[in-house]
């Protein structure tokens, strides 16, 4: 079982997400999507907000997401691959977001990321987030990116092939290397 790290999604809150979804995917009302965005914010925002943006941008962002969400959610074919589906979306609003800003982005700014978890921790005392950031600079930026859909936005691999648009196996390896890869370096932290 994965670490506990302060930024990352309560269970219940993941439980409350998972039941929005699935009543939204079932029904389809104005009812069924206010739950759903009541329960997706918080997700986007810890997502956005873990990449560098400040809060306002982070909601606006957010906003944009989730309206992507209430116009295309119809095209999902994959039921089960839905929350992978809205963070795809959110991805693609913050390189579009990057870009109107004039900065160059392949995937996403890894070291803002990396920057904002350590922030982030600072802010959260206790637990290990400042270790796990630290750790994660040792990456590269497809390993850290890897890690950070598993391990703080909680995604399965198929969901994050899914968001990466990559094959599973590359995620299940780059997954493998990252985490061989930060094991050295608390093992070298610990001597």
């Amino acid at each position: 079982m994965p670490a506990k790290f302060a930024f990352e999604m309560p269970v219940a809150a993941l439980s409350r997400e998972q039941e929005a979804i699935e009543h939204y995917q079932d029904s389809r009302t104005d009812a069924a999507f206010e739950a759903l965005f009541r329960a997706l914010c918080p997700r986007l925002l810890l997502y956005f907000t873990v990449r560098g943006c400040d809060a306002g941008v982070a909601e606006d962002l957010t906003q944009n997401v989730m309206l992507n969400v209430y116009r295309h959610s119809g095209m999902v074919r994959d039921r089960s691959l839905f929350r992978a589906w809205v963070l795809r979306i959110a991805h693609n609003e913050l390189v579009q977001h990057w870009k109107r800003l004039g900065r160059q982005v392949q995937t996403i700014d890894l070291d803002s990321c990396t920057a904002a978890l350590l922030e982030r921790a600072a802010t959260h005392p206790g637990g290990c987030a400042v270790e796990f950031a630290e750790a994660m600079e040792q990456l590269l930026p497809q390993e850290r990116q890897v890690i950070l859909l598993r391990y703080v936005e909680q995604l399965e691999y198929r969901e994050i092939a899914a968001v990466l648009e990559v094959p599973i196996g590359t995620v299940q390896w780059r997954a493998f290397v990252a985490r061989r890869k930060m094991a050295g370096y608390f093992r070298r932290r610990v001597v």
